[in-house]
């Protein structure tokens, strides 16, 4: 199975290159712990969707030093999602996914860079066929340093994903007031067939058509998915994980993520230093 690592988001809230911040004891990063458990799963490929101004800093902070601690059976790539001169930002994670179209050929798994999603997650990934995704607690999902954007899920009466709706401006305070506590949110985590890839294309075709020269409109993945179900097209299995997940989305959370990791390294899941071997 391939894994395909989103990385070229711009990171303004977090204040810097929030992919290569380090989070474990001796330095290792978010990114390292999700291929580490993706490897330590089953996948065989991992491909890296990075913005072209961050390839010198990803490469020599990351990339490089990942082909040496990896196995030679373990396939590695980078692309890179372009933005138009004219725009700031990168157009939305639909567009990073399909960036990586060309080197997709099996069934894939794509995730954020700056998430930890916990090993439960990609060991559920190598354990199901067809579309999937991933889900956890949306109080689980939020950051104590502001509000953050989620995929709130809609499951239909057969546990399969009805839609994935994206709710701004989430925090702490207004949680309660806004949804209740059995709502699940997905933090990008999918399991796609290499089909579907034609038919997202499809869909994103038709933002870039109508995008003119707007500064702010995105290409959502879990939108375009939920649009592809309400069309009959596809259907979308719903995981939900035990895992406690943390993220990147401020520059304060990285403690947050940290600690998580040491949690789990005292606890043995992980060691210090990760790649103690080949994997």
């Amino acid at each position: 199975m391939t894994l395909i690592v989103m990385a070229a988001g711009m990171g303004s809230r977090f204040g810097g290159i929030k992919l290569i911040e380090p989070v474990g004891e001796k330095d290792e990063i978010i990114i390292d712990y999700s291929v580490f458990d993706a490897i330590r799963a089953g996948f065989t490929k991992v491909v890296f969707v990075i913005r072209e101004s961050i390839e010198q800093d990803f490469c020599d902070k990351f990339f490089n030093r990942l082909k040496d601690q990896v196995g030679e059976n373990i396939e590695l790539h980078y692309v890179f999602q372009n933005t138009p001169e004219w725009r700031e930002k990168p157009l939305g994670t639909l567009d990073a996914l399909l960036a990586a179209k060309d080197l997709v050929d099996e069934q894939f798994c794509v995730i954020n860079a700056d998430d930890f999603y916990g090993q439960e997650a990609f060991k559920v990934a190598m354990e199901t066929t067809g579309n999937a995704i991933v889900v956890y607690a949306l109080e689980n999902t939020l950051s104590d340093n502001g509000v953050v954007t989620r995929g709130i899920v809609e499951v239909d009466i057969e546990g399969n994903l009805f839609d994935v709706i994206e709710h701004y401006d989430i925090d702490r305070d207004n949680l309660i007031e806004r949804f209740d506590s059995s709502t699940k949110a997905n933090v990008n985590f999918f399991m796609l067939q290499p089909e579907t890839l034609e038919m997202l294309q499809e869909i994103h075709n038709e933002f870039l058509d109508n995008l003119g020269q707007d500064q702010r409109a995105e290409s959502f993945m879990p939108s375009a998915i939920g649009r592809l179900i309400k069309q009959g097209d596809v259907q979308v299995k719903v995981i939900e994980s035990n895992d406690k997940w943390v993220g990147c989305t401020y520059k304060a959370d990285r403690e947050v993520v940290a600690e998580r990791i040491k949690e789990l390294t005292d606890e043995g899941v992980y060691t210090s230093p990760l790649w103690q071997e080949k994997i």
